[in-house]
């Protein structure tokens, strides 16, 4: 019954056409903000050489992330209409909903937890850089001396938001940001580099 209801029929033949924002930058957004978070293996380079192998393993984790995403919308297309999609916040959970076991009666139930495993695997990453740089940034105190404060702020942004909703628009909100960040941030360590290559170049020629 799951892959009866599977069908090639419900994949809309034209590209990107009737979507709720069409061909906009914050929709291109939406989708590379699915990739973000690369600029973290920089905070990583302390603990690597040659062995470790640090560059293939993010290239296989954006595989991973990529054949993941390609799956998703094969089964969320295939089961639903273009417009049941737009609506629907969550249609691999509602696949599940076909699924019935004898002592489980609500599939999806159970997977949604384990959803919220990237979101602290996530967490600590982006804490564990939080506490690198300002370690670089105030050499002078421990680096687990920021470990305490940094928990609480991460605690209290969990409070902010009352409801899901605005959850999602907060996280949409910090994946932007921090868009911005991974392109903005090399664009200007490359300026650096180059203003500094001009002026040893500029010392060694007085």
């Amino acid at each position: 019954m799951f892959f009866k209801d599977w069908s090639f029929h419900r994949f809309t033949s034209f590209f990107f056409q009737g979507t709720e924002n069409g061909h906009t930058l914050t929709g291109l957004l939406d989708v590379y903000a699915v990739f973000i978070g690369y600029e973290l293996c920089v905070f990583l380079f302390p603990f690597s050489d040659a062995k470790t192998k640090l560059f293939k393993g993010v290239f296989a984790g954006h595989a991973i992330i990529t054949s993941t995403n390609l799956l998703a919308i094969l089964i969320s297309f295939g089961f639903f209409s273009f417009e049941e999609v737009k609506i629907l916040q969550f249609p691999i959970i509602h696949t599940l909903e076909y699924i019935e076991m004898p002592f489980i009666n609500r599939v999806e139930n159970l997977v949604f937890p384990f959803f919220l495993f990237s979101n602290l695997v996530t967490t600590v990453m982006f804490a564990f850089a939080a506490r690198s740089a300002l370690s670089r940034m105030v050499p002078r105190v421990h680096a687990k001396r920021f470990a305490l404060p940094l928990a609480a702020a991460v605690f209290a942004l969990g409070f902010l938001p009352s409801v899901f909703r605005e959850a999602a628009a907060l996280i949409r909100l910090t994946y932007f940001a921090e868009t911005g960040v991974a392109f903005i941030l090399p664009l200007l360590l490359m300026i650096l580099i180059k203003a500094g290559g001009k002026g040893s170049k500029e010392a060694s020629g007085r």
